[in-house]
């Protein structure tokens, strides 16, 4: 099959999907705006990037869809695959290309459409215009569902799981280190609210019966880096709270095999990724109260739900599973399975696989002609 996938080069999701498709014997050709240049060279040889110049804030999709449309039409894809229904979607509706399929991922669905009218209804007619659409949650297809009511073609969910070969069960604290850790990896961004977790993990000295000093290992880079730093000092524990900076996704897995517990402190998420790989570590899950979270973290089986923005709540919910060992191996066991069950990142492609040809099918159907059709 021949795809070609609109998408940011620099981005991690991008490079998984556009590798593994890549490696089930597709021919994928991943269109980028050069602003978003894959700087982490972490795309695999086997995927042609073609990155489209990004001129003029105001008119850059319009252009690059311009200058996008006669290769779509030269390269004879079988399906084109546009990740973000507000921008790359943009670009894929402007260049006319089908059959076509949307995949929503979050903010392009939550916040983009309510931040101007204009944006809302620029966003309404790229998910309207797409063949069928993808969403990684349940949550999010539904909130697809509540700006347009039923699409015109398939809506679909296929998750963005984890590489479960890449994981096995978490090594033996005790022989690796002195003390319980506590990790996270996400952005140092305001709506991940990592202060709140700061705040949680200071509160934790207060907490009678840990037989350890823990420590917390914050994986990510991000505006609030500097501020982040300040509030650990200010709370007297910045020599066990560890800012280790963006990670390869290698070192990344290493990094989650260390640790006692995950958590995560969002305000709001569209899906779980993060938590998804910590379940694929063997690792209980602590996570704030918000959509993503609810659907992929089971509260009381894989892990533990708690209110967002709420330091307290989450700093009991971490001292109690750092005081009971067995309860903590208990839910890594079920999160391991839960993730097996759900979120093998393999299965999730061939998912996806079997929705391009959907997609295709119907749409070559109806419209009586072979490779990608032109409005």
């Amino acid at each position: 099959m021949r795809i070609a996938f609109l998408a940011p080069a620099s981005s991690i999701h991008t490079a998984r999907w556009v590798n593994a498709l890549c490696a089930k014997g597709c021919e994928v050709t991943l269109f980028s705006l050069d602003i978003e240049r894959d700087v982490r060279k972490s795309i695999s040889s086997g995927v042609e990037v073609v990155y489209l110049p990004a001129d003029f804030k105001r008119l850059t999709y319009v252009l690059a869809a311009r200058r996008l449309r006669p290769m779509l039409k030269k390269g004879g894809y079988d399906i084109v695959n546009a990740h973000y229904a507000s921008s790359y979607g943009l670009m894929a509706r402007m260049a006319g290309a089908r059959p076509l399929v949307v995949s929503v991922w979050g903010r392009d669905v939550y916040q983009y459409p309510y931040s101007s009218p204009l944006r809302g209804l620029m966003l309404k007619r790229n998910l309207r215009y797409a063949d069928l659409i993808s969403s990684t949650s349940h949550v999010m297809a539904k909130q697809v569902i509540r700006l347009i009511g039923n699409p015109p073609g398939p809506l679909r969910v296929v998750p963005f799981g984890a590489d479960l070969r890449l994981f096995g069960a978490p090594q033996n604290p005790d022989a690796v280190r002195k003390g319980f850790s506590i990790g996270i990896a996400k952005m140092l961004e305001p709506h991940y609210d990592i202060q709140c977790l700061i705040r949680a993990f200071a509160l934790l000295d207060s907490q009678p019966g840990l037989p350890r000093p823990p420590e917390l290992f914050i994986c990510g880079d991000g505006s609030q880096a500097p501020a982040l730093k300040s509030l650990a000092a200010e709370l007297n524990v910045a020599d066990r709270v560890h800012f280790l900076g963006h990670l390869p996704h290698e070192r990344l897995v290493e990094v989650l095999k260390r640790l006692d517990i995950f958590a995560l402190s969002s305000r709001h998420e569209s899906f779980g990724a993060a938590a998804v790989e910590a379940m694929a570590a063997g690792l209980p899950v602590v996570a704030t109260d918000v959509d993503g979270f609810r659907e992929v973290v089971v509260d009381g089986v894989t892990g533990l739900i708690v209110p967002a923005g709420d330091p307290v709540s989450m700093a009991d919910a971490l001292a109690g599973l750092l005081r009971d060992e067995k309860r903590r191996r208990e839910m890594g066991r079920a999160g391991r399975l839960r993730a097996e069950q759900l979120y093998d990142f393999d299965r999730n492609v061939d998912d996806m696989l079997a929705l391009y040809r959907e997609a295709a099918t119907e749409y070559r159907a109806k419209k009586k002609t072979g490779g990608v059709y032109f409005e």
